[in-house]
């Protein structure tokens, strides 16, 4: 989704992974700067391709690009 801040992407996107849990799904609502920095860790522990695996699981991811 794009638009100009505060039209209410962040809250749509929650709205949808909230439904889309209640039905059952597993959701991942993740800010693009946590999903970096996991993903930037993971090499280091050694962990990288399981990491993207469990990423890669959740039928529903969802990044947030702001920290909010």
């Amino acid at each position: 989704m794009v638009g100009q801040t505060g039209v209410g992407r962040s809250h749509l996107a929650e709205a949808l992974g909230t439904a889309t849990a209640l039905r059952g799904c597993n959701v991942l609502f993740i800010t693009q700067t946590e999903l970096l920095k996991k993903l930037h860790a993971a090499p280091a522990t050694e962990f990288y391709e399981r990491k993207l695996q469990q990423l890669l699981r959740v039928p529903v991811p969802t990044a947030n690009d702001s920290a909010t």
